[in-house]
């Protein structure tokens, strides 16, 4: 197998690296090859200097692979970022729904454009450092919850397709979120775990929507009650 791994800089993706590399040469028990190749993979998916891509991040990446003796790359996933995830969580505020902009990246980015570079560099696989598990059985491939149930992370790959699924690999799924920080430790990265939205500035969505619609103001109106009653006025539904 010749893997990329997808190393965001962060504690879980630089141990799923360490947890790949101390494995490399010997056949893994669920597909029963052997692992040749091991890459590392950071994506940079906004311009500016996000919370999801900073240059401090793609620094750790890099020193984490040269740790570990893996190249590294930093591809540039910024237009597609922006159309596949960006705008559709915009839109979806736009249209009165809640997006869940985690599960699209999944989808659309780290299985999608991600596994698509990564297929011309010859690599196969895909690895992250999600806390969840795969498991090949004659017939399909079943995502499952990892080891750390209160740190499982399937739900948020439940759009991936079989295909997908099948090329994916998750060397934290045996593992709980205290024993990555320990060896974390010991690698030398140690970060505060955020779980807002990596690209909105200071979790503030509405600063960040009115920003990128530029000129275009937010529609406001009545709040109006099942009588018809006007009882109050709202700035725009993403308020």
């Amino acid at each position: 197998m010749r893997i990329a791994i997808a190393m965001s800089g962060g504690v879980d993706s630089s141990v799923a690296a360490l947890l790949l590399t101390k494995d490399r040469g010997q056949k893994s028990e669920d597909r029963g090859q052997k692992t040749d190749e091991i890459i590392g993979l950071t994506m940079k998916l906004m311009s500016c200097n996000s919370r999801c891509c900073s240059l401090e991040d793609i620094y750790t990446a890099k020193r984490v692979a040269a740790k570990l003796g893996i190249p590294h790359y930093t591809i540039d996933l910024i237009d597609v970022f922006k159309h596949e995830v960006v705008d559709y969580f915009v839109n979806e505020y736009l249209c009165g729904k809640t997006p869940n902009p985690c599960v699209v990246c999944n989808q659309k980015i780290k299985f999608g454009a991600l596994k698509e570079k990564a297929k011309t560099l010859g690599l196969d696989y895909i690895a992250t450092g999600h806390y969840a598990e795969v498991t090949i059985t004659a017939d399909r491939v079943v995502l499952k919850r990892g080891k750390d149930k209160l740190k499982d992370q399937s739900y948020f790959l439940s759009m991936l397709s079989q295909e997908a699924l099948g090329k994916s690999i998750f060397p934290l799924s045996k593992y709980t979120k205290e024993q990555v920080k320990k060896i974390g430790k010991q690698l030398g990265v140690e970060k505060k775990e955020s779980q807002e939205i990596c690209f909105i500035p200071d979790n503030n969505y509405v600063e960040f929507i009115e920003s990128y619609l530029s000129s275009r103001e937010l529609d406001s109106g009545p709040i109006i009650d099942k009588s018809g009653n006007v009882v109050g006025q709202h700035n725009g539904i993403v308020h």
